[in-house]
C-alpha cells in the first residue's frame, strides 16, 4: 500500500497550502476575509484550501521488487508511506517534493509572470558559453503589499527560502537572494558564470505579485591604455572592463557621466578578478581603489610593482540610467636630473605625472629647491614630494606642508 500525505512542516507555507483561482466563490465573502472551508484568500482572488492526502499505485511486483506510480496534481512537500503486508518498509515516510513547472526565459526578453501567496515561480536560463556575468531583475508590476522575493542557483532549483543561511557563505554567488523589494536584483559577475542552466525561484512574500523577470548579459570590455569606451547603464546595472599592465608605472581608470544632468556611478578597481559587488575591492597601501557615488569616477594607482598585472572594473549605475564613458591613462615616470634645466613636461586632466631624482650620496646639500609652475595662467598643478617612495596621494609628503599649486 502506498499514502501520500502533504508534509505539514516545514519552512515554506506552499507545502501545506492548495491555491486555486475562485473569484468570489466557495466560501469566499464580499469583504475579502476567507469564508467557510477557506483558509487563505489573496488580493488576486486566488484562495487556498488544504492538500488532500491520496493514494498511490503498486504497477509492479517482481519476485519482490516493486514499482510504484505517484499522481500529484499539487507541487508541494509530500511523505510517502509504504507498507508490504501490513508491515512499514524500512525508511518509510520517504520525502517528495514536486516542483512547479519551470518556464524557461531567453536573455534580455522580459516575461510576464505571477507568483501566488506563499507559493513559488520558477524560471530558467541558459548559457552556452562560460565567464559569462548576467543580472535577474524581476520587477513587481501591481500594487499590492506583496514583494516577488529572488533566488538564483546554478544547474539546481531553489527548494527552501532559509536555503541562502548557509548558501550564500558556501556557494557564492552559485546560490543568492534578493528579499524585501518590489524590485529584486541578482547579480553574478563573469567569473563566476558558467555553462547551463541557471534557475530563478521567485517566492510571494506577504502576498500574490504580478510581476516581470529579465535576465540580461553584462558586458566585459577589455580597455587599452589611451583608449575611450562608452556605455549606457540602467540603475542598479554593472559594466565590466578588465585591463593588463606590464609596467610598473601606474596607472588611472576614469568612469565618467555623460548624460546631462544627475546620474551617479561607482567604479570598481580588483586585481586577478572581477569584483563580485560595488565593495569588492583591491587596495594599495590601505587605499581602496574604488570611486563610490560619483559623476566623474576616478581610481589612481601608483607606480609599484603592484600595478603590474591583470586588473578587473565593475562600474555600478545609481538611480537613474546614465550614458557614460570610461578610459584608461597610464603614468609617465620620468627621471629628471638634479641640478638640470627646467624640464618642459605636460599633464592630462585630473591625471598624475611621477617624477624622480637623485642627489648623489658624495654630495650633501646645504638644500634644495624644487619649483613646479604651470606654463599657462589658470592652470594649476598640485605637487607633493616624497622622499624613497612615490606619493599616493596629495597628502602622503615626507615633509609637513600642504600640496601646493604653484610650488
Amino acid at each position: 500500500q502506498v499514502f501520500v500525505e502533504p508534509a505539514f512542516a516545514g519552512a515554506d507555507q506552499f507545502s501545506v497550502t492548495n491555491l486555486v483561482e475562485e473569484q468570489n466563490v466557495g466560501g469566499v465573502s464580499i469583504n475579502g476575509q476567507p469564508g467557510q472551508g477557506i483558509d487563505v484568500v489573496t488580493l488576486s482572488g486566488y484562495v487556498g484550501k488544504p492538500i488532500l492526502p491520496f493514494n498511490g499505485t503498486v504497477t509492479t511486483c517482481v519476485t519482490g521488487g516493486y514499482q510504484i506510480a505517484l499522481r500529484a496534481t499539487l507541487s508541494a512537500d509530500y511523505r510517502v508511506h509504504i507498507t508490504v503486508n501490513n508491515t512499514i518498509l524500512q525508511g518509510s515516510p520517504f520525502d517528495l517534493t514536486i516542483h512547479p513547472q519551470t518556464q524557461t526565459i531567453s536573455l534580455g526578453t522580459p516575461v510576464a509572470g505571477l507568483v501566488a501567496y506563499n507559493r513559488w515561480t520558477y524560471y530558467a536560463v541558459y548559457f552556452d558559453t562560460p565567464n559569462e556575468g548576467f543580472v535577474v531583475e524581476v520587477v513587481k508590476t501591481d500594487e499590492n503589499k506583496g514583494q516577488p522575493w529572488t533566488y538564483v542557483r546554478y544547474a539546481a532549483i531553489w527548494e527552501d527560502i532559509q536555503e541562502p543561511e548557509g548558501g550564500i557563505r558556501t556557494e557564492y554567488p552559485t546560490a543568492r537572494q534578493s528579499i524585501y523589494c518590489r524590485t529584486c536584483r541578482i547579480h553574478v559577475p563573469p567569473n563566476k558564470g558558467q555553462v547551463g542552466f541557471w534557475y530563478v525561484a521567485v517566492f510571494g512574500h506577504e502576498d500574490d505579485s504580478y510581476h516581470i523577470v529579465t535576465a540580461t548579459k553584462y558586458s566585459d570590455q577589455a580597455l587599452l591604455p589611451g583608449e575611450v569606451k562608452t556605455g549606457t547603464l540602467s540603475p542598479g546595472h554593472y559594466a565590466y572592463y578588465h585591463f593588463t599592465m606590464v609596467k610598473e608605472s601606474g596607472f588611472q581608470v576614469r568612469a565618467s557621466v555623460t548624460t546631462e544632468g544627475a546620474g551617479e556611478l561607482t567604479a570598481t578597481l580588483k586585481k586577478d578578478s572581477w569584483p563580485t559587488v560595488d565593495t569588492d575591492t583591491s587596495s594599495v597601501f590601505g587605499v581602496a581603489l574604488r570611486s563610490g557615488f560619483c559623476q566623474d569616477c576616478i581610481v589612481d594607482h601608483p607606480p609599484t610593482f603592484l600595478a603590474a598585472g591583470s586588473w578587473y572594473m565593475s562600474i555600478l549605475a545609481h538611480t537613474i540610467p546614465v550614458d557614460f564613458q570610461v578610459a584608461l591613462i597610464e603614468f609617465q615616470e620620468t627621471d629628471i636630473v638634479f641640478g638640470a634645466k627646467p624640464n618642459e613636461l605636460s599633464l592630462p586632466l585630473y591625471t598624475w605625472g611621477f617624477y624622480t631624482f637623485t642627489i648623489d650620496p658624495d654630495v650633501d646639500p646645504d638644500a634644495l629647491q624644487l619649483q613646479v609652475i604651470p606654463s599657462q595662467a589658470g592652470f594649476n598643478v598640485t605637487t607633493v614630494l616624497k622622499r624613497s617612495d612615490h606619493p599616493i596621494s596629495t597628502t602622503d609628503s615626507t615633509f609637513n606642508t600642504e600640496a601646493c599649486t604653484h610650488c
